[in-house]
């Protein structure tokens, strides 16, 4: 499954048959009788959900993670009882794996292009985040309602030559440093601006 998560030789986009098999290969762990349903686990099936965008999947591995993985005090730990273990034991692999897992599910980049809200489920119907990291190096600010992404703030921390896949729902005022912008997207609905370091770039709901 590295191939799949955290790396990108298997995805949606330029492998999709190799990527129904990911699937079909989370679907006969989580189903296999001897599976033990631990914190790192069920943290990896918030990411592997949210590569394959499937939303209720990663929301109710979420819920899982929370209901029976997680302790008050926020630690995640393998459950008394696994591998014959007479005590829960932490292991901060979940804490790490789901705010990882979480953070797919509101922004991905792997693909070549930055694509805003990819694997939301229903129940998160408006929010906002800020500082989520994206390939080349830069931070996106953003804040979506139930009509998808309001707006959004992509900071350059180094020069590059973002690509950003427009929500085709809506339309969108483009500003590159205060200053707007005619792009036309592409047939993929990704437009492509070179950014230099400093630069910020901002998408405006119409």
């Amino acid at each position: 499954m590295d191939a799949y998560y955290p790396f990108n030789q298997i995805s949606l986009d330029y492998t999709p048959e190799l990527a129904k098999g990911a699937l079909t290969t989370i679907e006969n762990r989580l189903s296999a009788p001897d599976w033990e349903d631990v914190e790192w686990s069920r943290a990896n099936m918030i990411c592997y959900y949210a590569r394959l965008h499937k939303n209720q999947e990663a929301y109710n591995s979420i819920n899982t993670l929370l209901e029976k993985l997680i302790r008050d005090n926020l630690f995640s730990v393998s459950p008394v009882g696994i591998a014959g273990a007479a005590t829960d034991i932490f292991a901060i692999d979940g804490n790490q794996a789901a705010a990882a897992g979480i953070a797919e599910m509101l922004i991905q980049s792997q693909n070549g292009y930055i694509e805003l809200l990819p694997c939301l489920p229903e129940q998160w119907n408006k929010g906002a985040c800020a500082g989520l990291c994206i390939r080349g190096g830069g931070q996106v600010d953003f804040s979506w309602d139930r009509q998808g992404v309001k707006a959004a703030t992509i900071h350059a921390k180094n020069d590059y030559p973002y690509r950003i896949k427009l929500p085709q729902e809506n339309r969108y005022e483009i500003l590159l440093n205060q200053k707007c912008i005619d792009i036309v997207p592409d047939e993929h609905g990704l437009i492509s601006i070179p950014m230099n370091q400093g630069d910020t770039l901002n998408l405006i709901r119409l």
